[in-house]
């Protein structure tokens, strides 16, 4: 048995290895383009929450006060006083994009702020209009500026305590490590998911539909090799292909991913994991990658052809996508159950979750590996029996 393992390990080896095309294609070609996307996707971003430069961002101010003068100063925002004759102009160029904001008060606003009283007065409280354009990003952020200013602003008239006062206290005592731990759960384990399915994707339809149609696969059977060895070797070879195509993949979205996060990307690195974080990640990785590399080779196995077989695969890959989502949107490992780390995809969704978080067990990572091989061990069975019928096999 162990001799013809080893054959149709060798075999498929020769076959993966041999074509550069390929294993070009399979391995490297995934990272790069990922890498390369990720980034383009990151600068594009970027640049379109960055300030325009030919149009830079200044308010426009109608009966502007001195309070509302103090606070545009201290806020550092550039104003320009205006008629409110121009006001109809003005609404237009912010209606247009060539303006950002334009901010009108009422008659005397701070005396009439200094008279208001919200509980005994019967009049309206002062008024401050802010004119803008929600489809341009300066202007709404520009917006969003302002109105923070003016709402501290209220706070300020009435302040009866102080919040975070002192600046030379950090209150967020949040580490940089807990930060990027934070982004790293949010994005990676269901993109981890993704990339072990494209890559099983990639080799398993052609692995076995493949050796179908073009008649090779009933050579194979017709020789004196166990079928359990044929099984198991078909799962092991290709299972590497597809680690290989995911360890390409993960790198590509690791190293693009500050990139891809723009500012909030500052400073993320994944050197805050530890050996032993590394070492649990790559061992789930390879059991998860033989249970996918499993499922999609028991539908090659039953397809007729590599095309039915790609469009049997279509459905498994949206089912892990919604899984990888499920995993990383549930709460965090310490509250899930012990028996949720028995169901394959799912569990390893959970430790990539838990292992990026800073947040998992080794006891949740041993019945995740136990319940995948056992999971492949079922698969490889029941790809042996498929092997055995003649009407799977040869049915045209």
């Amino acid at each position: 048995m162990k001799n013809d393992f080893l054959t149709i390990v060798k075999k498929e080896f020769k076959r993966f290895f041999g074509d550069k095309r390929l294993f070009i294609s399979t391995v490297f070609l995934p990272g790069i383009m990922i890498f390369a996307i990720y980034s383009i996707l990151g600068q594009v971003m970027g640049d379109m929450f960055a300030p325009d430069e030919d149009h830079p961002a200044m308010v426009y101010s109608v009966d502007a006060p001195e309070s509302a003068k103090s606070i545009f100063d201290v806020a550092k925002i550039d104003y320009k006083d205006v008629s409110i004759k121009d006001a109809e102009k003005i609404k237009k160029e912010i209606r247009d994009g060539e303006s950002q904001v334009m901010v009108t008060f009422s008659k005397n606003f701070d005396k009439e702020v200094e008279a208001y009283n919200p509980i005994s007065s019967k009049k309206e409280a002062p008024l401050i209009e802010i004119f803008y354009n929600s489809s341009n990003t300066d202007s709404q952020a520009m917006y969003g500026n302002l109105e923070a200013c003016f709402n501290n602003y209220e706070s300020a008239m009435t302040n009866k305590f102080d919040i975070n006062r002192d600046e030379t206290v950090n209150y967020d005592l949040a580490t940089k490590e807990d930060s990027g731990a934070q982004i790293f759960s949010m994005i990676v384990p269901m993109l981890l998911i993704m990339m072990l399915m494209s890559g099983c994707v990639a080799v398993a339809p052609d692995a076995i539909a493949g050796e179908k149609e073009r008649g090779t696969i009933a050579t194979i059977l017709v020789t004196p090799i166990k079928r359990s060895s044929l099984a198991l070797g078909k799962v092991v070879s290709l299972g590497v292909f597809a680690l290989l195509s995911g360890i390409s993949s993960t790198l590509g979205v690791l190293l693009s991913l500050p990139k891809l996060m723009g500012g909030a990307g500052d400073g993320i690195s994944a050197n805050i994991y530890s050996t032993s974080d590394y070492a649990v990640l790559c061992v789930t990785v390879f059991s998860t990658t033989l249970a996918i590399i499993c499922i999609f080779s028991l539908l090659s196995t039953f397809a007729k052809t590599v095309k039915e077989a790609s469009s049997y695969c279509s459905p498994v890959m949206i089912l892990g996508m919604v899984v990888g989502i499920a995993a990383s949107a549930a709460p965090g490992n310490s509250e899930t159950k012990l028996q949720f780390f028995t169901i394959p995809i799912y569990n390893s969704a959970k430790i990539f979750n838990g292992i990026f978080s800073m947040n998992y067990s080794m006891t949740q990572v041993g019945v995740t590996i136990i319940a995948n091989l056992v999971f492949v061990g079922i698969c490889v069975y029941a790809m042996t029996k498929m092997f055995d019928n003649e009407k799977i096999m040869f049915s045209r």
